[in-house]
């Protein structure tokens, strides 16, 4: 998180989708959310700034990360997150989830789509990041070495 501190000045970041973030305990989603809002200068909010999947064996985990500035405040909508995989918050206005598809066996795939789609949609605007694991244009792919999915296959 340390070289992120020079983005916050200069790029205005409002919204973080974060995966892979491997989360193992509360804890560490606390201490993580501590050193988000000092980053900022700050010691508290007044509406969470900071949002994580844990996972007990510390893989997947995907996570949320606001500007304290914003006007918006989100809450967490813990009936649509799956475990290490998807996250989404909600404010008044805006709905926002972040993402992480396996990337290993078709079946997981399978399996996280389907639960994905089978999902009630928010009442706002939905504002989707994160890694899909899809190769839209397998020349494009910056893991060349690895043989890319057919187009359209399985996303």
């Amino acid at each position: 998180m340390a070289s992120w501190k020079a983005h916050l000045t200069h790029d205005r970041l409002d919204i973080i989708c974060l995966q892979e973030t491997h989360v193992s305990s509360l804890a560490q989603a606390n201490t993580l959310t501590t050193t988000w809002t000092r980053m900022w200068g700050l010691t508290s909010t007044p509406h969470p700034i900071a949002y994580w999947t844990v996972m007990e064996d510390s893989t997947h985990g995907v996570a949320i990360l606001l500007n304290p500035f914003s006007r918006l405040a989100f809450t967490e909508d813990r009936a649509s997150s799956i475990p290490g995989r998807y996250i989404q918050i909600s404010s008044a206005t805006l709905t926002v989830a972040s993402v992480y598809a396996p990337s290993t066996s078709t079946r997981d795939r399978q399996e996280f789509f389907r639960r994905l789609t089978s999902l009630t949609p928010p009442a706002t605007p939905l504002l989707v990041g994160g890694d899909f694991n899809c190769v839209s244009h397998p020349r494009w792919d910056r893991h060349l070495t690895n043989p890319a999915r057919p187009l359209g296959s399985e996303c």
